[in-house]
Formats: structure tokens, C-alpha cells, sequence
């Protein structure tokens, strides 16, 4: 004996068709169907919400160094607080970063001062051999300028 009946087919369910008997047992008088519209239509977008939370909280992950993929298994506060250490972290190297845009800086108007200085008071000096006085040779040339200069 052969069965050749097939057995009925699942519908999928609708996430928007809602039991209408199941709220009417709630209370004592009917549901309107805008209402339980409604309420599907909440629980939808709360489902895609927490989607798109978790989607977010996943690429967050993958994008923090430690992370290994299916192998770390972080809670949703670990990836928070995580993510928050390595901010800080990046932060505190900036601030080198600022440091160095400035000592350029700083380089840049030593470099001028000394250039100033040699053209008004070594003119004969080569730039070369200027910039390779230190900052003592330079004053004791500042010092004998202007002890000359008091002399006439």
C-alpha cells in the first residue's frame, strides 16, 4: 500500500496577520482591526530595529583589533565597552600627532629666526655653515654684534 496523499502545505505565517481572537480574549470588548494592524506592524519594526541593531553591533566587532570571527563570542555590553577602550586608546596616540604639527611648526620659525640672524649678522657665513652653529655660538655672535655696534 502505497500513500500517494501529500501533506498539506505550510503557509508562512505573515508577521503582520495577527491572531484577532487572541487580543479579543484580552478584553471584554472587540479589537478593532486597526489595531491589531498596528500592532504587527510595531512588532515588524521592532524585529527590524533589533536587526539592524545587532547587524551594527556585529561590524563593530569585526572592526575592533581582538576581534577573531566565529571564534569571539562578546556580549553586546563587552563590544560596547570594548570599542570604548580602543577609542580612548586611538585618542591618546593624537595626541603625539598634535605634538608633532607642532614641533614642525616650531622648526619651521627656528629656521627663519636663524635665517634672520645670518642675514643681518653673519652675511659673509655660508647658510650651510650657520645652520650648523648651536644656540650658544649664535649668541656669543649676537653678543659681539652688539658689543660692536656699541662701539660706534
Amino acid at each position: 500500500m502505497t500513500n500517494n496523499a501529500k501533506a498539506p502545505k505550510q503557509v508562512k505565517k505573515n508577521p503582520l496577520d495577527i491572531d484577532k481572537q487572541s487580543f479579543s480574549s484580552l478584553t471584554s470588548y472587540p479589537i478593532p482591526p486597526s489595531y491589531v494592524f498596528r500592532a504587527g506592524k510595531y512588532r515588524l519594526w521592532e524585529r527590524l530595529r533589533r536587526e539592524r541593531f545587532n547587524a551594527g553591533l556585529e561590524s563593530l566587532s569585526a572592526s575592533l583589533p581582538d576581534y577573531e570571527a566565529g571564534v569571539s563570542k562578546w556580549t553586546k555590553g563587552d563590544i560596547v565597552e570594548r570599542a570604548l577602550n580602543y577609542i580612548k586608546a586611538l585618542q591618546a596616540q593624537r595626541i603625539p600627532d598634535d605634538l608633532q604639527k607642532r614641533i614642525k611648526g616650531l622648526k619651521r620659525q627656528n629656521s627663519k629666526l636663524r635665517e634672520i640672524i645670518r642675514s643681518k649678522l653673519a652675511q659673509g657665513m655660508d647658510p650651510k655653515e650657520f645652520s650648523k652653529l648651536n644656540l650658544q655660538e649664535i649668541q656669543s655672535l649676537i653678543t659681539s654684534s652688539v658689543s660692536e655696534e656699541a662701539f660706534l
